[in-house]
């Protein structure tokens, strides 16, 4: 089906077809241009940046080793010809792995 509609930056919406792809095209042109981010402007946002901070009830939560069962399970759930990012493997290809060396 595809894309639909798009709202920009300023809330406006786009649902012409040829505008959408414009769209589009411009925006991934732009993220995966050579031009890096000044280091000044990475730090000011950093440091302006609104974010919570992690409670230490959550920072434990975080920290825990990650347990065979959890990756199994995770792994259960996937749709099979869908990738978990960033390896692209898709589940396919993972459930017989995981399965020979950690049968259920």
């Amino acid at each position: 089906m595809g894309v639909t509609m798009l709202t920009q930056e300023d809330g406006s919406e786009v649902k012409n077809h040829d505008l959408i792809a414009t769209q589009l095209r411009d925006f991934y042109r732009d993220l995966y241009s050579t031009q890096s981010t000044p280091r000044s402007a990475i730090n000011r946002f950093l440091w302006t940046a609104n974010v919570s901070q992690l409670t230490l009830t959550q920072a434990d939560e975080i920290d825990k080793p990650i347990h065979t069962e959890e990756v199994i399970a995770a792994i259960a759930c996937l749709e099979l010809h869908k990738s978990p990012e960033p390896d692209g493997f898709l589940a396919s290809f993972c459930r017989p792995v995981v399965m020979h060396w950690h049968p259920y």
